[in-house]
């Protein structure tokens, strides 16, 4: 009954799509917290629906309707003027209790070419009437805020660094570290061209692209670049798959693949081990997407593998998850799925015989991001997983938003194991930045609530060992809305650094004015938060 949209720059705004993308998922039990004893890691406050007077009539009409296309979201999710004002009302439509006219939205006939929008009713309007009432009987008036821990301004081992280059208002999509040559590249939604920063922050070369690039990766033929078609949502598939071949003379652009529903992640291996490289590309789209592999067959020539054919891809990994010899593949979807999805190889390049789902989740939990890393040194990967995305609507902050570890206990079985607070994270990246054996986290929140606890927009959390960590941030971590982010030695003395690319558009949070207005007229696009721990050893950094 309910889907959920993507994260900030993929997310919907407004339109019939807003609903399904809230909330398509599973009441779940509440989250599996850290078993040791933590200053940092928190169980949310619970959110199960309180009981009226035995079970609400309208709970059995719920569950059927719902769960028609995806698992039974709970009342308690959502505060009741959210159900009321925006949930009940959208997902109307997706029942077919109301009609959709295509008159009245410019992309009306796209969502009724969807297929998501029933000509009848899949229900009676008294088996309607009774699920409204379900919702607005037993959601709460307020979510719980949840507990936060204390976040301390100053870093221990990095410095904020601010690049000469700037694009205003900054409308960062891409930032990527290479620590070869010693440059960041970024990307601007406005301009549309890849450019590329050196370690002093000058603009060294900007190459028009033509579309908006939200991912690349680099090899050392040239650039694949993942441009997402229209930065603000829609149905329409402007996305393309563009390849920026090395030339002598420059880079020579080619388009690989065009009309793509909102590309937003590109991951690069040899899948069917024929010693050429083929692409895996997450198609978030609108109403519409999917997750595919592009078998390369030499010359920039591709055959697609269409692994799912839904929205909500966000991100993939690939590794030899079941250790057969054989890479698989870990996605990250969200939408109506929400959940992360192992696909395994069966040795000919095949990856729908046998699936494991580590988990799934309601919709309104908008995961973001993954990684995958080995938290409890046991041998075997871990997933760090990020759930922040708050963009659908003006919407309070949620407590379950936050980072989780989901352990790797072998036999494909995974365990939540650990859940960190934090509201409205994108991306986590877990990295021994101190270097003392052990992994440390660096969280960006573009929806951080910017009223109570602003100091969540940057959060760097120090692994004081058996998964305890430190939360710390530095002193201008509002300067920039920080949607993206990486990690790498960039000045090549031996620690790793952090990148943060801001984004100062594209949300319906409450933020106060003066903090917008800073963004606006002089808010970085980019800031490097240059990790000092060789130099405070004695190491200089290369010059």
């Amino acid at each position: 009954m309910f889907k959920r949209i993507a994260p900030s720059w993929l997310c919907r705004v407004g339109g019939f799509a807003v609903v399904s993308a809230m909330l398509h998922g599973a009441a779940t039990s509440a989250p599996v917290t850290n078993s040791v004893p933590s200053s940092a890691a928190t169980a949310p406050p619970s959110l199960t629906t309180p009981a009226i007077a035995g079970k609400h009539p309208g709970e059995k009409f719920a569950r059927v309707t719902c769960t028609t296309c995806h698992l039974f979201p709970e009342p308690s999710l959502l505060p009741k003027r959210i159900w009321k004002d925006i949930v009940l009302n959208k997902m109307s439509f997706y029942t077919g209790i109301q009609k959709l006219d295509p008159e009245k939205n410019e992309e009306g006939y796209l969502y009724l070419a969807s297929g998501l929008f029933p000509a009848k009713a899949i229900l009676t309007r008294e088996a309607w009437d009774q699920i409204e009432r379900y919702y607005l009987d037993t959601a709460p008036d307020e979510l719980p805020y949840g507990p936060r821990e204390e976040i301390s301004v100053g870093l221990k081992h990095f410095v904020m660094d601010t690049p000469r280059h700037r694009r205003g208002p900054p409308l960062t999509t891409l930032v990527t570290m290479d620590p070869v040559e010693q440059a960041i590249y970024t990307s601007d939604a406005t301009e549309q061209t890849l450019d590329v920063l050196g370690l002093d922050g000058r603009l060294l070369k900007s190459l028009p692209v033509g579309n908006i690039p939200v991912w690349m990766k680099k090899t050392d033929r040239g650039i694949y670049l993942a441009c997402i078609g229209h930065f603000f949502p829609k149905e329409e598939r402007r996305g393309q798959l563009i390849f920026l071949e090395s030339t002598p003379q420059g880079f020579n652009r080619k388009v690989l693949y065009s009309e793509l529903p909102r590309p937003c992640h590109i991951n690069l291996a040899d899948l069917n081990e024929d010693g050429k490289q083929d692409i895996l590309l997450s198609m978030f789209g609108y109403l519409t997407g999917r997750f595919s592999w592009y078998e390369s067959l030499g010359n920039d020539d591709y055959r697609e593998h269409i692994l799912l054919n839904k929205a909500g891809a966000l991100v993939s990994e690939v590794h030899d998850f079941n250790h057969d010899g054989h890479p698989d593949i870990a996605v990250l979807y969200g939408q109506e799925i929400e959940s992360l999805i192992l696909y395994y190889n069966d040795g000919k390049a095949g990856f729908t015989n046998k699936t494991v789902e580590v988990f799934k989740k309601p919709p309104s939990y908008g995961h973001t991001y993954f990684e995958t890393a080995d938290f409890d040194k046991d041998g075997r990967l871990d997933f760090l997983v990020c759930n922040g995305d708050n963009g659908d609507y003006e919407s309070p902050p949620k407590p379950y938003h936050g980072i989780r570890i989901y352990f790797n206990r072998g036999n494909d079985r995974y365990e939540e194991g650990f859940f960190y607070p934090m509201h409205g994270v994108f991306r986590a990246m877990a990295r021994d930045f101190d270097q003392d054996g052990d992994l440390d986290i660096a969280v960006v929140c573009f929806y951080a609530d910017y009223q109570k606890m602003p100091r969540e927009s940057f959060v760097y959390l120090e692994n004081q060992g058996g998964l305890r960590f430190k939360a710390a941030t530095f002193p201008e971590c509002i300067i920039g809305r920080w949607m993206v982010m990486d990690v790498g030695d960039i000045d090549g003395d031996g620690d790793l650094d952090i990148v943060l690319g801001s984004l100062v558009r594209m949300s319906l949070q409450q933020v106060p004015g003066f903090v917008k207005e800073n963004w606006e007229k002089a808010g970085p696009s980019v800031v490097i938060l240059k990790n000092t721990l060789k130099e405070k050893a004695g190491t200089p950094a290369n010059p």
